[in-house]
């Protein structure tokens, strides 16, 4: 089950064990150039604010998911995916036809081996995507096509591709040996860190950033839930919505501020006009 809550999405399944929950939030952030340059980590901007595809239906595009949501998103910033919550859970996350851990064309939603997925908690975030032969990119939004703001049955409108996020949840047999675990080292007063709270040290390897400590057997293969977002430019939100969006573009000042170059193509970011012609 999916649920839609103040800008996030909950996974929840009840069925699997009543624990079994976690929370996903778009993040916004700066757009560091795409080079091979060393940067500084952009600072968190808030969350990106959702709408739910079904309540527009009639002015979307016909091809998207209706159990989806879509947010604005302009040139200059890129988003983080966020996780919250402590039940395990292994993750798929796609953009557009790209597994986005492998890189490799996406086989469907299942879990495979060699792991395509994430690891949360282990990994509460993501903030790249891989494109293959061991590159990787920020989640940004693509350039603006020509025909930007024609709105009407989504005719015209230009999503900027889609990032698709599967559920796995943790068996809950697994769980309550997970939590036993951990409820042992704890007491016996063993340090570390886990999604801001105290947790063992040796209950996880430090194997690689995407590693599946827990094995690939502990996951619900067949108990699942996917959500679709969209990203889309402030012009064809407002042709969607007739709302102009509720965030502006990051300044130059805010990226001077944290660090990081503010390159000129960033600078082509519309802003949209309100329903009385005043600009944002």
């Amino acid at each position: 089950m999916i649920e839609f809550r103040e800008d996030g999405l909950v996974f929840s399944f009840p069925e699997v064990h009543a624990e079994a929950r976690c929370s996903i939030v778009f993040q916004r952030t700066l757009r560091l150039p795409d080079d091979s340059g060393r940067y500084p980590v952009p600072p968190g901007l808030g969350r990106f604010s959702l709408e739910r595809v079904e309540d527009h239906e009639g002015s979307v595009p016909g091809e998207w998911r209706r159990d989806g949501v879509f947010f604005p998103m302009y040139q200059s910033e890129a988003l983080w995916v966020i996780f919250v919550g402590w039940y395990p859970f292994a993750i798929k996350v796609t953009v557009g036809d790209l597994n986005a851990v492998t890189g490799r064309r996406l086989r469907d939603e299942r879990l495979w081996r060699p792991q395509d997925y994430i690891v949360f908690p282990r990994k509460p975030w993501m903030e790249w995507f891989c494109v293959g032969n061991g590159r990787a990119r920020q989640f940004v939004a693509m350039p603006l096509g020509d025909d930007q703001g024609a709105g009407g049955n989504g005719e015209g409108v230009t999503p900027a591709g889609d990032i698709r996020i599967t559920a796995h949840p943790m068996r809950a047999e697994c769980y309550q040996e997970y939590r036993r675990r951990r409820s042992a080292l704890l007491s016996d007063g063993v340090g570390g860190v886990w999604n801001g709270s105290s947790l063992g040290k040796r209950l996880f390897s430090r194997s690689e950033e995407h590693g599946d400590d827990f094995g690939y057997g502990s996951w619900e293969l067949t108990e699942y839930s996917g959500c679709t977002a969209y990203p889309v430019n402030s012009v064809d939100f407002l042709s969607i919505t007739g709302e102009p969006p509720r965030s502006r573009p990051p300044t130059e000042a805010e990226y001077s501020e944290a660090g990081l170059p503010c390159l000129h193509r960033y600078g082509t970011d519309a802003i949209a006009l309100n329903t009385r012609g005043a600009p944002l």
